[in-house]
């Protein structure tokens, strides 16, 4: 049998239909799937092309934006809260011309004329015909929680400075971390000086403790953890105080961001002593960070774990970065 060449032409022709139909069907397939992950996801995303068509907007850009068909970041410069917003959207879009990614903070008036805040990513997809894509999500809650707690934080650092009780902090050789403004004025240092002149605690504790006492502890009794001591400031005037020590061991830094405190004695929590206080810090998809907290030892038998517990719980629900929390 033979075949003539207008029949081979013919399964030629229809065996590249085939496997243009099979490119089609993959490429269609491969959309939706990626259509169906987007619409998915509570962040609004869009997909703009090179000329600046809208190809893509997912259902929770659409309900922030409706459908509007530009690109989000003529939807942002239309509806800018102020100058500061501007310059922030002028520098997401001149860092996405410079290195094909970008992020930021953008404040806007929503459709009810009120400020919301919202996070703004975007990255440039080469691999797909020079195409962008654009990711929002409104953080306005967020914001406003990390603005209550910085000004907490100011007022708390405020307390603790201005106290009328003294505070300080030294590191394992007796070294000054920190010294609050009272204890500071009643023994005449001045702070700034002494930190340049490597300061440390047993140089204040008068007479001057052993060499066998550890250098961050400030008792002739190594054993001690709160008593009366006595100190004298580079003026020579002595102070009778009584100090109350809390240590924490700081085991390690891990590299990828976790860092492990070891309470070896506590004054206040006294069953606190062998227990870890465990940061983790991780980054979130789309910018920022995540802090994972754990109090390890932390458990219902304890003495103050009615306290400390909701303690925890309540410093830490404050921080939109937290995960959870676990004994």
């Amino acid at each position: 049998m033979t075949w003539s060449w207008e029949i081979g032409l013919l399964v030629a022709i229809s065996v590249l239909a085939l496997v243009l139909a099979l490119i089609a069907w993959r490429r269609r397939y491969i959309a939706d799937l990626l259509e169906a992950s987007l619409n998915a996801t509570h962040q609004g995303r869009q997909v703009v092309d090179r000329a600046g068509a809208v190809k893509f907007a997912n259902i929770a850009f659409r309900r922030l934006f409706g459908d509007e068909p530009l690109p989000l970041n003529v939807i942002l410069e239309r509806r800018a809260f102020d100058a500061t917003a501007r310059a922030s959207i002028e520098r997401i879009e001149h860092a996405l011309g410079e290195r094909g990614e970008a992020h930021g903070d953008v404040a806007i008036l929503n459709a009810e004329g009120k400020r919301e805040i919202l996070a703004v990513f975007a990255n440039r997809l080469t691999r797909f015909g020079d195409h962008m894509s654009w990711g929002v999500e409104v953080i306005t809650t967020q914001r406003e929680i990390e603005e209550y707690i910085r000004s907490d934080h100011e007022k708390f650092a405020d307390l603790i400075e201005n106290a009328p009780v003294g505070f300080y902090s030294v590191d394992e050789s007796g070294r000054f971390l920190f010294v609050n403004s009272t204890l500071a004025h009643w023994l005449g240092l001045d702070v700034e000086v002494e930190a340049q002149h490597q300061l440390r605690l047993h140089d204040l504790v008068y007479p001057r403790p052993p060499e066998s006492i550890p250098a961050f502890a400030p008792f002739a009794d190594p054993a001690a953890r709160s008593g009366e001591v006595t100190l004298m400031g580079p003026n020579g005037r002595k102070l009778l105080v009584y100090v109350r020590q809390d240590v924490v061991n700081v085991q390690g830094v891990d590299p990828t961001g976790l860092v492990v405190w070891t309470c070896v004695a506590s004054e206040v929590f006294a069953e606190w002593v062998g227990t870890g206080l465990w940061f983790d810090v991780r980054p979130r998809p789309g910018g920022g960070s995540v802090l994972v907290f754990r109090h390890v030892g932390l458990t219902p038998e304890l003495p103050c774990f009615a306290v400390c517990a909701p303690g925890w719980e309540h410093h830490l629900a404050n921080l939109m970065m937290k995960e959870r929390v676990t004994a």
